[in-house]
């Protein structure tokens, strides 16, 4: 082993130490209360294990005896120094790592969170454990980039985040010190060729760590935090017992024998829940401690990139919310029961819920797939992950190669010297060479950020709903190629996309008013008028029909369906009666402040309720896939719905190899060049119908 530090040292580990909140015990996944300081329990799965711990020996470095440095001999004992962190403290150096080796940082003890932050960073070979025992790696928030705060080592400073400060202080031990892995600490944040060699080395980083800590929050945020996760714990244990129960019934003895204590403590927990939901396996939709479930899962740990990877592969992982530390399985587990009641309630706290939910559920299906030893390629991994968000916008894709089964292709390379326009490209170029054009040309299109990047490459760092091709709402999948293999590449000497389709039609008319919430009764009726006044090509449906079915692009059924849930028809019947209601009561009403539930004692409201319910299928599939986008009709007397930036006299193409139509409109810079506008649906020739149209002839489109 050889350090960063100029004073000699050796620092022997605990394979097992603990946590600031050492004291505390561990049972079925859950921290719980206080136990003797001899004992580590890192229990997991309902039983709990203990380990005798060694006499702690500690680092023979500390602030006193540190060597003054020539600038430190300078000023007399009362003066700021190095340590007490004074303004003219000398600042940390950062020596170069050998190939293939890593820092380690020893978070050395302390008596309280007040004390300063003391540390020694240790240079190691990547992949062997610091003096033989283990380390643990370090997931948080970085929060603000200014370090306005100070880790202090022999070498001097260390400026950290404040988001940082609060967690190693959260998680340092009173007696012995800590091995610890941190990316602010143990990277050299101001070399990008260093930062780009070890960001390849992340999923090691953390598959040989001997657990991972995920810091959610400090004691700060621990009020509504810790209500939250003590309804998790009751979930938990409700569904742990009831299949206990189940297997005593069946008389089967596997998973029974389960640790006495462990099983009366859940008990205990189930004695404790409110009687308002003691009968249902989640509290009821009115409960206040869903306002704490939609805060825990909407700290901004869920949201960042980097967080992605650290928890997808890390192979223990541990939450650390709060004065509660929880193992993510358990964790999951009662997770996956609220989300599951979730989906079962159209109640708008329900609604809420389930959206709250999915950044994590997205983590936890991660996990499983890497459990299962397979992994998903870079592109599906920026779909689905689309919500993340990263301080420099090329670590979106950076952050999610450790757990790409296509990590090793040369563009990947993590690379902080090249223009963003530069490495986005490079990584779009890729996913055409490996036959992933098509998927690029789905996600794509113009939008605010168009004029930075080619039409065809998506920009991954916006949400987006899914795919219209990908839905899984309706009874017959699209097919407008009719299976047509795809003919994509891109030009060698430029960044033009050179695509195989067939021009089938082009747009005639756009509605003025889009499929935006607040914008539902003037586009719904603007819809009713285009499609009265069309002269419509010949389809199955009247005209009745496509005025419900169009808007939203021939889906069958909503994704999630309410108790009293109606037909898509019925529901489109009620959204319309609805929005004529909320109008009512803006002429009507006495100054009220709005609808859907102000004025409850309107006469127009009598029945609103139940219309809000009946009309919630419909309402949301409007704000799915299509959200934004306009109604259209064609030269060819077609109706469909496209983009919010369609304009008229785009053209409407079908690619070779595509499920969908595609919107394209001429370059105004490059004659015979086009942009892509995005995908779009025609009713009528979602099924190969539009390659039987007349003067339909395959040629070659050129996208920039």
């Amino acid at each position: 082993m050889y350090s960063d530090s100029l004073v000699s040292f050796q620092i022997l580990v605990d394979p097992w130490p603990f946590f600031a909140f050492d004291e505390l015990k561990i049972s079925g996944g859950w921290l719980l209360e206080a136990q003797s300081q001899e004992t580590a329990d890192l229990g997991g799965m309902g039983r709990r294990k203990r380990r005798k711990t060694s006499t702690p020996l500690y680092a023979p470095w500390a602030p006193t005896s540190l060597p003054a440095s020539p600038r430190q001999r300078h000023h007399s004992s009362d003066q700021p120094s190095i340590l007490n962190g004074g303004s003219d403290a000398q600042l940390y150096k950062y020596k170069p790592l050998r190939p293939r080796s890593m820092r380690l940082l020893h978070l050395l003890p302390a008596d309280n969170k007040d004390q300063i932050l003391q540390g020694v960073l240790v240079h190691i070979p990547h992949g062997v454990h610091a003096s033989g025992g283990t380390y643990r790696a370090l997931s948080y928030v970085w929060g603000t980039n200014d370090r306005t705060k100070e880790l202090m080592t022999p070498d001097g400073v260390i400026r950290i985040t404040p988001s940082l400060s609060v967690a190693l202080r959260h998680i340092r031990k009173r007696t012995v010190p800590l091995v610890l892995w941190v990316d602010a600490v143990c990277i050299n944040q101001s070399d990008n060729t260093e930062k780009a060699e070890q960001i390849r080395l992340l999923p090691t980083i953390f598959q040989n760590a001997e657990l991972t800590l995920a810091f959610w929050a400090g004691s700060d945020m621990s009020g509504p935090n810790d209500a939250a996760v003590e309804m998790l714990r009751r979930v938990q244990a409700k569904m742990r017992l009831q299949d206990l129960e189940a297997k005593r019934d069946l008389g089967s003895d596997s998973g029974v024998s389960e640790d006495e204590d462990s099983t009366l403590e859940e008990v205990e927990l189930l004695a404790g829940i409110p009687l308002s939901w003691k009968g249902e396996n989640i509290p009821l939709p009115n409960d206040p401690v869903w306002r704490c479930i939609e805060s825990l899962f909407s700290l901004p740990w869920f949201r960042r990139a980097w967080i992605l990877q650290e928890v997808v592969v890390s192979a223990d992982l541990w939450v650390v919310c709060g004065d509660s530390l929880i193992n993510w399985s358990q964790l999951q587990l009662a997770v996956e029961v609220v989300h599951r009641e979730a989906q079962a309630s159209e109640h708008e706290t329900m609604v809420r819920i389930r959206a709250t939910l999915q950044p994590f559920m997205a983590l936890a299906t991660q996990r499983e797939w890497e459990a299962r030893h397979s992994r998903w390629a870079l592109l599906s991994l920026l779909e689905h992950f689309r919500q993340a968000e990263s301080t420099l916008r090329r670590d979106r894709f950076f952050a999610l190669l450790g757990m790409a089964s296509d990590a090793n292709e040369p563009e990947f390379k993590p690379d902080y010297d090249s223009p963003l326009e530069v490495i986005v490209v490079r990584l779009a170029r890729a996913f055409v060479r490996q036959g992933r054009g098509m998927q690029l040309l789905y996600r794509a299109g113009l939008n605010a950020h168009s004029h930075r990047f080619p039409s065809w490459v998506p920009d991954w760092t916006i949400p987006r709903p899914d795919c219209l091709h990908e839905s899984d709402q309706r009874a017959v999948p699209f097919d407008a190629s009719r299976s047509q293999e795809a003919c994509i590449l891109v030009s060698a000497d430029t960044n033009d996309l050179r695509v195989g389709g067939y021009m089938v039609d082009v747009v005639e008319h756009v509605s003025a008013a889009s499929n935006t919430e607040g914008e539902w009764k003037e586009y719904l009726t603007e819809v009713d008028t285009m499609i009265d006044e069309a002269s419509l090509a010949v389809v199955s449906d009247d005209r009745d029909e496509l005025k419900w079915k169009v808007p939203i692009a021939g889906v069958e059924h909503p994704k999630f369906t309410a108790c009293e849930s109606v037909n898509l028809k019925t529901s489109y019947e009620m959204l319309r009666e609805l929005l004529k209601r909320d109008a009512d009561i803006g002429v009507n009403g006495d100054g009220g402040s709005g609808p859907l539930g102000a004025h409850s004692a309107h006469p127009v409201l009598v029945g609103t309720s139940r219309l809000r319910k009946q009309s919630a299928s419909y309402a949301s599939v409007l704000r799915d896939t299509v959200a934004g986008w306009r109604f259209v009709s064609t030269k060819r007397v077609y109706v469909g719905v496209a983009p919010g930036l369609v304009k008229a006299a785009d053209t409407i193409v079908i690619m070779k190899g595509g499920l969908v139509p595609f919107v394209l409109r001429e370059s105004e810079e490059r004659q015979g060049i086009f942009r892509l506008v995005g995908e779009c649906y025609v009713h009528g020739i979602m099924h190969g119908e539009g390659l039987a149209l007349d003067n339909v002839a395959g040629r070659e489109f050129c996208l920039h």
